[in-house]
């Protein structure tokens, strides 16, 4: 049996200050001399080794999952420990699928490969339903429509609360928010979905939200270089 298999086997090894890694540890050590964050550089790099984070497994992190895991125990932010690792070669990283994931908000799923201009028509097609929904009745006493910029008893609706998020009139909200090609339609859904959450005066009665771009974060192992210095 290997012998990091056997740690990892061993009931010695429920914390990682069980773990003897000796040249894994002097070689942080001698590369991060002047670094506060040396010793939690190598509770991390142990951290990892007990879980299995090694080169030929299916087992990697992202970033924030090892941050759930071990911000606690550690002084110092888990980033710091990655990137001293990563600048000494101990880790490896990379990008699990495309560089940039796409999120739809109100459905709380990644939709890369979905019809992005149907996802964006959709979410702002509510946010205009919404809108309209919020306006005066056309059988109310009073006449002034709030399309035209009337206020009846100077109640704020969420008409004016686009209108004044897009510096344009109340009665051109609509093709505001329909205009430009999808990625200013984007931006355009993320300016109503705030200026609506962040005025008081006005409600929501439709679900819409966000639809949003983030960069892919890198999954995060072991490297074979540490692998190395483990089992010497």
């Amino acid at each position: 049996m290997d012998a990091w298999v056997w740690v990892l086997l061993s009931p010695t090894t429920r914390t990682p200050d069980h773990m003897i890694i000796p040249d894994l540890a002097e070689e942080i050590r001698d590369g991060t001399p002047n670094a506060d964050s040396t010793e939690d550089v190598i509770k991390l790099s142990r951290c990892m080794y007990r879980d299995g984070l090694v080169p030929d497994t299916d087992a990697s992190r992202t970033r924030s999952a090892l941050e759930d895991l071990f911000d606690g125990y550690l002084d110092h932010n888990v980033s710091t420990c990655l990137r001293h690792l990563h600048d000494l070669d101990l880790v490896n990283r990379w990008v699990e699928g495309p560089e940039t994931l796409i999120i739809h908000d109100r459905r709380d799923e990644i939709v890369n490969g979905e019809d992005l201009e149907r996802l964006v028509v959709e979410e702002i097609e509510r946010v205009i339903a919404d809108m309209q929904a919020d306006d005066p009745s056309d059988d109310s006493d009073d006449t002034a429509a709030v399309a035209d910029g009337g206020r009846p008893d100077d109640t704020r609706v969420l008409r004016d609360t686009l209108a004044d998020a897009f510096e344009v009139d109340p009665e051109d909200v609509e093709d505001e928010l329909r205009s430009g090609d999808v990625l200013d339609r984007i931006d355009k859904l993320g300016t109503a979905v705030t200026a609506i959450d962040f005025d008081s005066a006005v409600e929501k009665d439709r679900e819409y939200d966000d639809i949003r771009f983030i960069r892919n974060p890198y999954q995060y192992e072991l490297s074979e270089r540490a692998m190395n210095l483990i089992n010497a």
